[in-house]
């Protein structure tokens, strides 16, 4: 049982689209999001009430994985049934209750559509699309807050997502091997992992590539983004379903995050390595170099390849436009949540 996290795994994926596309984040604040969300607080029964989480008591072993992790916590119980209708019946605004020792925190969120049109996840081994996993996604800010941002993914056995304002990041997951969830302040954290942001332009050792993906229509007014998943991360998360969801869940953080700052992103496609993959460098330049190798071209404007090697962002800047599928690239080294729990 180990602890679920966000922070350093989006900051490494925010950095190397900062440098493929030039977009720039600053605080938390007024957003396009934001200040969607907080002009339609005025209007009576938007937001119908939803309370998927309940707080739970921690017993011997979950009080111990999470006091070696975090100073302070909230530990949570799914409600099954609760979830189960809203993925039946996926409401478009909601008033979500998250129980926490302060007193409960509402979001007023809206649904998000993450896939572009005709966007699907892929298995390696095969080539052919993996099952559809069930989940709804929103985004919004804390209810009566302008000043903050949230994103909260709903599946069947997980709610995941961030809530940040001026105190800065929470976070909200599952307990790896465990039904209950936790919420936590980011910055209560024991540990935590450095991560680095930079551009690369050397090459790695040419392997022979593998058959290309085939290439989509490139579009400006929506950014599409590939992004596919080494096989390290598709092991520790047990399987294709488990992957396909915890990649979802960061792209939904991932895109509000840009949302907020007026840029629309789809995922075009999530390429997953079920079976050993070319991407075997401990450098997350390596990593970089050898995605280009290997990727000749993909579906979607940008290409991004995430992985547990290495530490933080990396891709070439400014390339949006740049017709050379290989500079449209970037590789991120995020950490599992064992290596958070841990440290």
């Amino acid at each position: 049982m180990t602890l679920n996290h966000r922070p350093a795994t989006c900051a490494a994926i925010a950095c190397a689209a900062i440098l493929q596309a030039s977009f720039l984040f600053g605080q938390v604040g007024t957003g396009r999001v934001s200040d969607r969300i907080a002009g339609m607080e005025t209007q009576r029964g938007v937001f119908q009430a939803v309370e998927l989480l309940s707080p739970a008591d921690a017993s011997v072993e979950q009080r111990a994985v999470l006091d070696a992790a975090v100073r302070s916590w909230s530990l949570l119980r799914l409600r099954h049934d609760r979830v189960a209708a809203l993925l039946n019946d996926p409401l478009p605004f909601v008033a979500l209750v998250i129980p926490a020792p302060e007193g409960s925190i509402t979001l007023h969120l809206e649904r998000a559509e993450l896939w572009a049109e005709g966007g699907l996840a892929v298995l390696a081994s095969t080539g052919d699309a993996a099952e559809p996993v069930p989940a709804v996604h929103y985004r919004g800010i804390i209810a009566g807050r302008p000043r903050s941002l949230a994103a909260i993914s709903v599946f069947g056995e997980e709610v995941m997502g961030f809530v940040s304002d001026e105190e800065g990041d929470r976070v909200l997951g599952r307990l790896e091997g465990d039904d209950a969830h936790v919420f936590y302040h980011e910055e209560d954290l024991r540990g935590r992992m450095d991560f680095v942001c930079g551009t690369g332009d050397a090459s790695a050792e040419e392997v022979p590539p593998i058959p290309a993906i085939e290439a989509g229509a490139r579009s400006l007014n929506c950014v599409r983004l590939y992004w596919e998943v080494n096989h390290d991360i598709y092991l520790n998360k047990w399987g294709a379903a488990n992957t396909i969801s915890y990649m979802l869940g960061l792209f939904n953080q991932h895109a509000t995050l840009l949302a907020n700052d007026g840029v629309t992103v789809a995922l075009s496609q999530l390429y997953i390595w079920d079976v050993p993959s070319p991407y075997v460098f401990s450098e997350t330049l390596a990593q970089l170099n050898q995605f280009g190798i290997t990727r000749t071209s993909f579906n979607g404007d940008l290409a991004h390849l995430l992985g547990y090697s290495g530490g933080g962002g990396i891709a070439y800047l400014n390339t949006l436009c740049n017709g050379t599928a290989s500079t449209r690239m970037a590789y991120s080294g995020i950490h599992s949540a064992s290596e958070r729990a841990h440290l």
